[in-house]
């Protein structure tokens, strides 16, 4: 059984933020992937780019 407490503050940014750092990551990849460049990843694009609408809302 898992016990569900309020997280502290900080750790709720610091969360938000490697969440920001990681859509980011998500969007270049996404968006390299779009010319067919190699090693790219064209499926990453579409979550990546609802990510910040979901950390926004969340805020």
């Amino acid at each position: 059984m898992v016990l569900l407490t309020a997280a502290h503050p900080a750790a709720l940014r610091r969360a938000r933020g490697r969440a920001a750092l990681r859509a980011l990551g998500g969007l270049l990849a996404g968006r390299a992937g779009v010319p067919g460049r190699r090693g790219a990843r064209p499926t990453w694009g579409p979550p990546a780019r609802v990510a910040p609408h979901h950390l926004t809302a969340t805020g």
